[in-house]
């Protein structure tokens, strides 16, 4: 079951998010601060939204356009469905973006070939518009 967090399971998202970090792939010093999480996921549930499913979740913030302020662009800024639950996570954020007028655009943080990731996007209808890279300076 897909549902929309409250301030009462934040302390169950940062036990998810601490889990989805610990993948291979965040390069020094991007540790894991458990009160750094909670705060922004308090923050998110004020200006955003986090759905849960049983051992997954993404959290989703809609903005103005940069290029064009008329536009609402919902952003996912996580996304970790380890039981198997990314299709029914993702509706439910295009439900909350369409509710919104939005544009959704999602990432791809997981460990892996990013590939995978783009053809799944493709395959439920979402164009690439770049790639995100990350380098410790």
């Amino acid at each position: 079951m897909i549902r929309q967090a409250t301030v009462a399971d934040v302390p169950h998202i940062v036990a998810l998010g601490r889990a989805f970090h610990a993948q291979p792939r965040w390069p020094a010093p991007l540790t894991f601060r458990a009160a750094d999480f909670a705060d922004t996921c308090d923050r998110l549930l004020d200006a955003g939204a986090i759905f849960l499913s049983e051992r997954g979740l993404i959290g989703l913030v809609v903005n103005p356009s940069i290029y064009n302020h008329a536009v609402a662009v919902a952003s996912e800024l996580f996304f970790w469905a380890p039981d198997g639950q990314g299709d029914a996570l993702r509706r439910a954020a295009e439900a909350w973006a369409k509710d919104r007028a939005a544009v959704l655009i999602m990432g791809a943080h997981e460990p892996g070939p990013v590939e995978r990731i783009a053809n799944w996007y493709r395959r439920k209808g979402y164009s690439p518009i770049g790639r995100q890279f990350a380098k410790v300076i």
